[in-house]
């Protein structure tokens, strides 16, 4: 296992780091970036972290739920954008966007694409509303990349479904024949 004296500074050129929580050497990238340690790295392998976050969480229900109001509140576009892509990873959705990018096109958007309702980015407690974004992915794909995705009323994305293109041109059309 590596010490901090055997480490460069800020993390540069390490291959392997040690888990202070289960011992077990592993490649760097299983380290979350953490700038307040010698290593840049943080000491418990994400792994070990995840299983700590998690079992915190069920022994603070109520600590966990106003933590994530909180943060909610701070910060609604960043939450959404942590929840859908989330939600869409364990839907099995492949993810090729970041979280960066992704929120960059959130704060980008202000309207849906397709009725120009303004989102509502604000996140309440129940159901999404009609003027709540979401994630849209245009052709239908199991990939979520810049190309293949937009931000849309959850209106829109409900009546859209799973078509696109020609299929639901057709289908709009019809509706609004019926009105």
């Amino acid at each position: 296992m590596a010490t901090v004296l055997d480490l460069p500074k800020r993390g540069k050129n390490i291959k392997t780091k040690g888990c202070t929580k289960c011992k077990k050497e592993l490649p760097v990238e299983n380290f979350c970036k953490n700038s307040r340690h010698k290593s840049g790295r943080d000491s418990w392998c994400k792994n070990c972290r995840s299983k700590a976050t998690r079992a915190w969480q069920i022994g603070n229900p109520e600590r966990d739920r106003e933590n994530k109001r909180v943060q909610k509140a701070k910060n609604p576009i960043g939450y959404w954008v942590t929840s859908s892509l989330s939600k869409h990873r364990c839907r099995g959705f492949d993810i090729k966007i970041t979280h960066t990018e992704l929120e960059e096109m959130a704060k980008k958007t202000t309207h849906c694409v397709y009725c120009e309702t303004e989102l509502n980015w604000s996140v309440g407690k129940g159901k999404p509303g009609h003027d709540s974004p979401t994630l849209d992915r245009i052709q239908n794909g199991k990939i979520i990349d810049k190309g293949s995705s937009q931000i849309i009323c959850n209106r829109c994305n409900g009546v859209k479904g799973n078509e696109f293109g020609d299929t639901l041109r057709r289908r709009l059309e019809g509706m609004l024949k019926r009105i």
